[in-house]
Parts: C-alpha cells; sequence; structure tokens
C-alpha cells in the first residue's frame, strides 16, 4: 500500500556549466524529484536549451533502438553508469547516420535477394510437372501465328476439351502422360485464340505461366535455375554475414 509523503519545493539557479555536476549530486541522494519548469507554469523564463537537447538525445536514443531490433541485438548497458561529461550529440547523430546507411543498405540487399531466391524456387517448381518433357520451351512462345496453352488437365475432360475445339483447327499434344492429372500442349491459329481460352476454361485446364527468359528443354532450364538458386542462396550468407558484422 502507498502512503503520501511529506514534499518540499526547491527551486535551484544552477550555472549552466555547473549544470551537469550538480544533477549528478542531487540525483545520488534518491530523493530529489526534478520536473519540467513549465510544468510549473513558469514557460517565460527564456529558451530551455536543455530541454531541447534531451528531446535530441532521445530521439536519437529511438533510432539506436531501432537499428538494435534490426541487428537482433537485445538493450545491454556496458561500462559505469557513474559520468562526468554528456557525449556530444553531433559526433553521435554523424556515427548513427553512417550506422543506418550501412544496416539499411545491407538489409535492403538482403530482402532483394530473399524474393529473388523465392521466385527462382517458384520458377522451378512450376517446370516440375513437364521436367521430363523433350520440348524447347521457348518455342512454345515464338510463333507469331500460332497460339498455343501449356499446361494441367484433369484426365477426365480431355474429351470435352477436344468437342469444344472441334470446328476450331488445332492441334493437341501430352507431354507428360499421368492417369489423374496429364500435362498438355494445345495448339491453334492466334485468330481463334478466344475460342481456345474458352474451351481451356471450361476444361478446368490449369496454365504453367513461364517467365519469358525461358529458353531451352526443361531439363536444361532447371539445371539453370538449380545453379541460380545456388548462388542466390550464398549471396544471402554473405549479406546475414555483413548484417552479424554491423551489429
Amino acid at each position: 500500500m502507498f502512503f503520501p509523503e511529506a514534499m518540499t519545493e526547491v527551486e535551484l539557479i544552477v550555472p549552466s556549466k555547473d549544470l551537469l555536476a550538480v544533477t549528478k549530486v542531487l540525483g545520488k541522494h534518491g530523493v530529489f524529484h526534478q520536473i519540467d519548469s513549465t510544468y510549473l507554469g513558469l514557460e517565460n523564463l527564456g529558451p530551455n536549451t536543455w530541454q531541447e537537447r534531451a528531446a535530441a538525445y532521445s530521439t536519437l536514443e529511438r533510432r539506436i533502438q531501432v537499428l538494435m531490433q534490426n541487428l537482433n541485438l537485445q538493450e545491454e548497458y556496458s561500462g559505469p553508469a557513474d559520468f562526468e561529461t554528456v557525449a556530444e550529440l553531433e559526433p553521435l547523430q554523424s556515427a548513427v547516420d553512417r550506422i543506418e546507411e550501412d544496416v539499411k543498405k545491407t538489409s535492403d540487399q538482403l530482402n532483394e535477394e530473399k524474393k529473388k531466391l523465392e521466385q527462382l524456387e517458384s520458377q522451378l517448381h512450376q517446370l516440375e510437372p513437364i521436367a521430363d518433357a523433350n520440348v524447347d520451351v521457348g518455342a512454345l512462345r515464338q510463333s507469331q501465328y500460332m497460339y498455343s496453352v501449356l499446361g494441367i488437365l484433369p484426365a477426365e475432360n480431355v474429351s470435352r476439351l477436344q468437342t469444344s475445339l472441334s470446328r476450331v483447327p488445332h492441334a493437341f499434344f501430352t507431354l507428360r502422360e499421368d492417369p489423374k492429372r496429364p500435362v498438355v500442349w494445345l495448339l491453334g491459329p492466334r485468330s481463334n485464340s478466344d475460342v481456345i481460352e474458352r474451351a481451356v476454361k471450361s476444361a478446368y485446364l490449369n496454365p504453367l505461366s513461364l517467365p519469358e527468359e525461358f529458353h531451352g528443354t526443361p531439363a536444361q532450364i532447371n539445371e539453370g535455375l538449380r545453379k541460380a538458386i545456388e548462388a542466390s542462396k550464398q549471396r544471402i550468407s554473405e549479406l546475414n554475414a555483413t548484417l552479424t558484422k554491423l551489429a
């Protein structure tokens, strides 16, 4: 339970050069509660430079705390709590500016590399259904007059798709046999692309969206993707090591 304690209000007028020393002595007693002069309605005493400095230190402290969070560091204070002087703001701010820039640059590169790795792994996953197909993936997109769709189709819908396209010139290839979900390649005149698209949707064909930079057979592309994935993982490891060094 808390009980009220009798307090005495004391106003001290101290030369600016002695402010730190006086505050240090008073703080050691543990009984002197300092308050902002504006709280007492004394705003007209003139500009409070110490209040401004305190706000600047507080802002700097928050920036350092954010940096520590980004670097997964715990807040720990080393050295004696005693002090003789207060560090000057300018060199501290310059140091924090430099560290923030280094951490941000490395963090941004790390995030970009992680996105790149995720994309590469997604592309590798997309190619899995046609990994054994002996077909040039680039050729599927290069025809000026032909429209093609590569995708996975429920086996029971194959006849439905072919019936829907019975009046449209087309070619239908099964790139990978599967009793439930074969991988198919559908080819027709570009002038009939709208009809082909409707037929594809009604048959629930799931298209495989392959990036423009893919060329060669799926096996060749897979090999290139795996090498790119290993290189990306190595780059991520290096950037993590840089962040550890910065921490």
